[in-house]
């Protein structure tokens, strides 16, 4: 295997950026548009930005799935229960197809044939991968921190890292909580308050 054209590299992603900024500029796709863009990004790589535009990051330590943490619960009182039978959902598109056709257009809608998207969204629901695939330690710890023990929490990893799940995860289990305040329960949990560092 050949090594990596490191300039060549670096060239088409500068490319594809000088690009990227271009195209926000509201002056119309021509000549102006293309020299203001070079202009911008002079200024931005020499007065606001040094680089770099690619950035090696660490391999996040993964844990157990929800599927693996939540898929056992048994007492049907319980939050755990709860989330994992909402979020559990065995349901796929072929039975939405011939059991729920209303929700049809909403599906291609968000998913529209014939992209891959759709194509791997036939295979498995994002919400069956979601359920499925294994979290980041950072996640589970978030969710640890605030469903569990109620803490105010502070997130501050890299950008990928799945931070909307560390909270996302943590809500949901939280909300689907809230079906004992409808039907006259007891309800006094927090989720914490929450600052996500970009």
């Amino acid at each position: 295997m050949a090594a990596p054209d490191g300039f060549r590299l670096a060239e088409e992603l500068r490319g594809t950026f000088l690009s990227y900024l271009t195209s926000a500029l509201p002056i119309g796709n021509h000549q102006s548009q293309r020299e203001l863009g070079k202009h911008f990004y002079q200024q931005w790589s020499s007065e606001l930005f040094a680089g770099p535009l690619v950035e090696a990051l660490p391999v996040y330590q993964t844990v157990g799935s929800l599927d693996d943490y939540f898929g056992d619960a048994r007492d049907k009182q319980s939050d755990d229960f709860k989330f994992a039978a909402s979020m559990n959902v065995s349901l796929d598109w072929v039975d939405v197809d011939h059991r729920f056709p209303q929700y049809r257009k909403i599906r291609d809608a968000i998913w529209p044939p014939p992209s891959d998207d759709a194509e791997e969204e036939a295979v498995k629901t994002s919400a069956n991968r979601f359920w499925e695939r294994s979290l980041y330690e950072h996640q589970w710890q978030s969710f640890e921190k605030v469903a569990r023990q109620h803490r105010n929490l502070i997130v501050a990893t890299a950008t990928g890292s799945g931070k909307t799940e560390c909270y996302l995860i943590s809500l949901l289990h939280h909300l689907l909580d809230w079906g004992g305040v409808r039907s006259g329960g007891n309800h006094s949990k927090s989720t914490g308050n929450w600052r996500l560092w970009r």
